[in-house]
């Protein structure tokens, strides 16, 4: 869990141009000056790494570094369970 988290802040930082900012696990995304494009950028990030396909309709629970690493761990079992 804790390369996959510094997976998404290495990713949150370049696609926001963050400039090195610690992002913690618990901050909004938005509020430390991600738009949706970086969204974007940081999901098909994590989908090419992790071989995984984030659905649309689960975006909005995206908002912090935690969220995203507790769906993305979500997704990586629910493909380690269908290939069992």
């Amino acid at each position: 869990m804790d390369n996959l988290i510094e997976t998404i802040r290495s990713l949150a930082i370049e696609a926001g141009e963050l400039e090195d900012m610690e992002i913690g696990l618990q901050d909004n995304l938005e509020e430390v000056g991600l738009d949706s494009l970086a969204g974007l950028e940081i999901t098909v990030g994590l989908e090419k790494k992790y071989k995984v396909k984030v659905p649309p309709s689960r975006y909005e629970e995206m908002v912090t570094i935690q969220a995203i690493a507790d769906l993305i761990n979500e997704l990586i079992e629910e493909k380690e369970t269908a290939t069992a």
